[in-house]
Protein backbone atom coordinates (compact mmCIF):
# COMPACT_ATOMS: atom_id res chain seq x y z
CA UNK A 1 0.00 0.00 0.00
CA UNK A 2 1.24 3.26 -1.02
CA UNK A 3 0.70 6.13 1.58
CA UNK A 4 0.60 9.72 0.66
CA UNK A 5 0.38 13.14 2.21
CA UNK A 6 -1.87 15.77 0.45
CA UNK A 7 0.01 19.45 0.69
CA UNK A 8 -2.36 22.09 1.07
CA UNK A 9 -2.18 25.31 -1.27
CA UNK A 10 -5.02 26.11 -1.68
CA UNK A 11 -5.31 29.41 0.32
CA UNK A 12 -2.06 30.31 -2.13
CA UNK A 13 -3.65 30.25 -5.27
CA UNK A 14 -1.67 28.38 -7.15
CA UNK A 15 -3.63 25.62 -8.19
CA UNK A 16 -7.33 25.28 -9.15
CA UNK A 17 -9.83 23.63 -7.19
CA UNK A 18 -9.33 19.90 -9.07
CA UNK A 19 -5.26 19.42 -8.48
CA UNK A 20 -3.93 18.64 -5.59
CA UNK A 21 -0.73 18.03 -4.14
CA UNK A 22 0.92 14.97 -2.61
CA UNK A 23 4.04 13.98 -1.39
CA UNK A 24 5.54 10.11 -1.00
CA UNK A 25 8.97 8.97 -0.82
CA UNK A 26 10.78 12.05 -1.50
CA UNK A 27 8.73 12.74 -4.46
CA UNK A 28 6.23 15.41 -5.33
CA UNK A 29 2.79 13.90 -7.20
CA UNK A 30 0.22 16.07 -8.66
CA UNK A 31 -3.15 14.82 -9.05
CA UNK A 32 -5.91 16.17 -11.30
CA UNK A 33 -9.35 15.50 -11.42
CA UNK A 34 -11.55 15.52 -14.79
CA UNK A 35 -14.87 13.81 -14.96
CA UNK A 36 -14.74 11.25 -12.47
CA UNK A 37 -10.87 10.38 -12.99
CA UNK A 38 -7.85 10.91 -11.35
CA UNK A 39 -4.33 11.25 -13.15
CA UNK A 40 -1.63 11.70 -11.61
CA UNK A 41 1.57 12.59 -12.45
CA UNK A 42 5.39 13.02 -10.85
CA UNK A 43 6.73 16.39 -10.67
CA UNK A 44 10.12 17.35 -11.24
CA UNK A 45 11.81 19.25 -8.62
CA UNK A 46 13.90 22.00 -9.70
CA UNK A 47 16.84 23.38 -7.35
CA UNK A 48 14.00 21.89 -4.36
CA UNK A 49 11.52 24.73 -5.25
CA UNK A 50 8.28 23.66 -6.08
CA UNK A 51 6.27 26.90 -6.00
CA UNK A 52 7.15 30.15 -6.61
CA UNK A 53 5.35 32.50 -4.59
CA UNK A 54 5.54 36.10 -6.25
CA UNK A 55 5.04 39.53 -4.14
CA UNK A 56 2.85 41.75 -6.14
CA UNK A 57 1.73 45.11 -5.20
CA UNK A 58 -1.69 45.74 -7.56
CA UNK A 59 -1.93 50.13 -7.80
CA UNK A 60 -6.00 49.97 -7.99
CA UNK A 61 -7.30 47.44 -5.95
CA UNK A 62 -10.60 47.41 -7.65
CA UNK A 63 -9.19 45.24 -10.63
CA UNK A 64 -8.17 41.77 -9.92
CA UNK A 65 -4.22 40.03 -9.39
CA UNK A 66 -2.77 38.82 -12.92
CA UNK A 67 -5.07 35.47 -13.74
CA UNK A 68 -4.10 32.33 -15.22
CA UNK A 69 -6.91 31.30 -17.45
CA UNK A 70 -6.79 27.47 -17.97
CA UNK A 71 -4.60 24.77 -15.98
CA UNK A 72 -2.14 24.28 -18.85
CA UNK A 73 -1.91 28.00 -19.23
CA UNK A 74 1.63 29.16 -19.22
CA UNK A 75 0.95 33.67 -19.13
CA UNK A 76 -1.06 35.35 -16.85
CA UNK A 77 -3.67 38.09 -18.13
CA UNK A 78 -2.66 41.91 -17.07
CA UNK A 79 -5.37 44.19 -16.79
CA UNK A 80 -5.72 47.81 -17.87
CA UNK A 81 -5.77 50.09 -15.21
CA UNK A 82 -7.57 53.35 -16.51
CA UNK A 83 -8.87 53.93 -19.93
CA UNK A 84 -6.31 54.44 -22.90
CA UNK A 85 -6.76 55.94 -26.31
CA UNK A 86 -4.09 54.90 -29.15
CA UNK A 87 -4.09 57.15 -32.03
CA UNK A 88 -3.35 56.19 -35.48
CA UNK A 89 0.17 54.50 -36.34
CA UNK A 90 1.55 55.66 -32.91
CA UNK A 91 3.11 53.84 -29.94
CA UNK A 92 1.79 54.26 -26.70
CA UNK A 93 1.87 52.91 -23.06
CA UNK A 94 -0.75 51.01 -21.18
CA UNK A 95 -0.53 50.87 -17.58
CA UNK A 96 -1.27 47.55 -16.19
CA UNK A 97 -1.52 48.19 -12.96
CA UNK A 98 0.89 46.30 -11.00
CA UNK A 99 4.46 46.00 -9.51
CA UNK A 100 5.71 42.59 -8.97
CA UNK A 101 8.86 41.44 -7.91
CA UNK A 102 10.64 38.87 -10.68
CA UNK A 103 12.79 36.50 -8.42
CA UNK A 104 15.97 36.08 -8.46
CA UNK A 105 16.54 33.37 -11.52
CA UNK A 106 13.47 34.72 -13.28
CA UNK A 107 12.51 37.63 -16.23
CA UNK A 108 9.08 38.01 -16.53
CA UNK A 109 8.30 38.42 -20.14
CA UNK A 110 5.20 40.38 -21.30
CA UNK A 111 3.86 39.73 -24.59
CA UNK A 112 0.25 40.50 -25.93
CA UNK A 113 -2.70 37.98 -25.96
CA UNK A 114 -3.11 36.25 -29.24
CA UNK A 115 -6.74 37.73 -29.56
CA UNK A 116 -5.04 41.72 -28.83
CA UNK A 117 -3.68 42.15 -32.90
CA UNK A 118 -6.90 40.58 -34.46
CA UNK A 119 -9.78 42.30 -32.44
CA UNK A 120 -8.11 45.40 -31.40
CA UNK A 121 -5.63 46.34 -33.93
CA UNK A 122 -2.76 46.55 -31.48
CA UNK A 123 1.38 45.31 -31.87
CA UNK A 124 4.17 45.60 -29.15
CA UNK A 125 6.71 47.65 -31.57
CA UNK A 126 9.62 46.05 -30.00
CA UNK A 127 8.37 42.49 -30.07
CA UNK A 128 8.13 41.51 -26.48
CA UNK A 129 8.50 43.55 -23.00
CA UNK A 130 11.20 42.32 -20.83
CA UNK A 131 10.55 43.15 -17.15
CA UNK A 132 13.95 43.10 -15.28
CA UNK A 133 14.33 41.59 -11.13
CA UNK A 134 15.37 45.29 -10.18
CA UNK A 135 12.44 46.61 -11.57
CA UNK A 136 9.97 46.61 -8.71
CA UNK A 137 10.23 50.08 -7.08
CA UNK A 138 7.34 52.18 -5.77
CA UNK A 139 7.09 53.79 -9.26
CA UNK A 140 7.74 50.60 -11.47
CA UNK A 141 4.38 49.72 -12.49
CA UNK A 142 4.58 47.67 -15.44
CA UNK A 143 3.50 49.15 -18.81
CA UNK A 144 2.84 47.52 -22.06
CA UNK A 145 3.84 49.13 -25.08
CA UNK A 146 1.70 49.21 -28.15
CA UNK A 147 1.63 50.08 -31.93
CA UNK A 148 -1.88 50.93 -33.14
CA UNK A 149 -1.12 49.85 -36.84
CA UNK A 150 -5.24 50.86 -37.62
CA UNK A 151 -6.34 54.16 -39.53
CA UNK A 152 -8.23 55.00 -36.36
CA UNK A 153 -8.03 55.27 -32.96
CA UNK A 154 -8.35 52.69 -30.30
CA UNK A 155 -9.40 52.61 -26.74
CA UNK A 156 -8.39 50.45 -24.53
CA UNK A 157 -10.69 50.02 -21.39
CA UNK A 158 -10.28 49.82 -17.72
CA UNK A 159 -10.38 46.12 -17.05
CA UNK A 160 -9.97 45.40 -20.54
CA UNK A 161 -7.58 41.75 -20.55
CA UNK A 162 -4.68 43.31 -23.36
CA UNK A 163 -1.29 41.35 -22.71
CA UNK A 164 -0.16 38.19 -20.61
CA UNK A 165 3.03 37.68 -18.28
CA UNK A 166 5.46 34.68 -18.37
CA UNK A 167 8.22 33.57 -16.17
CA UNK A 168 11.28 33.04 -17.85
CA UNK A 169 14.52 30.93 -16.33
CA UNK A 170 17.58 33.06 -17.52
CA UNK A 171 21.01 33.44 -16.33
CA UNK A 172 22.62 37.00 -15.80
CA UNK A 173 25.62 38.48 -14.34
CA UNK A 174 24.79 37.61 -10.95
CA UNK A 175 24.85 34.24 -11.55
CA UNK A 176 28.04 34.12 -12.82
CA UNK A 177 28.26 35.37 -16.24
CA UNK A 178 31.54 37.46 -17.49
CA UNK A 179 32.70 38.52 -20.79
CA UNK A 180 35.86 36.74 -22.02
CA UNK A 181 36.98 39.52 -25.00
CA UNK A 182 38.57 38.41 -28.02
CA UNK A 183 39.51 40.11 -31.24
CA UNK A 184 39.04 37.18 -33.32
CA UNK A 185 36.80 34.46 -33.00
CA UNK A 186 38.20 30.86 -33.98
CA UNK A 187 38.99 30.09 -37.71
CA UNK A 188 37.20 26.37 -36.86
CA UNK A 189 33.87 28.30 -36.53
CA UNK A 190 32.21 28.49 -40.24
CA UNK A 191 30.32 31.60 -40.94
CA UNK A 192 26.65 31.35 -41.40
CA UNK A 193 26.77 34.48 -43.83
CA UNK A 194 25.14 37.01 -41.53
CA UNK A 195 22.09 37.97 -41.15
CA UNK A 196 19.16 36.90 -43.59
CA UNK A 197 21.68 34.31 -44.44
CA UNK A 198 18.81 31.19 -44.47
CA UNK A 199 16.80 33.00 -46.98
CA UNK A 200 13.16 34.23 -46.63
Amino acid sequence: MIFYTELDFSNKGYLSPNLKIWYNHGQFWIFKIRSGYIHSTPLPLENDILFMEITIKRIDKDLPLPKYETDGAVGFDLFCRQPTTIAPKTVALIPANVIIETPPGYMLMVTLRSSTPRKKGLLIPHGVGIIDQDYCGPEDEILIQVLNFTDQDVIIERGDRIAQGIFVKVENASSGISWRQVDQIGPDRQTRGGFGSTGS
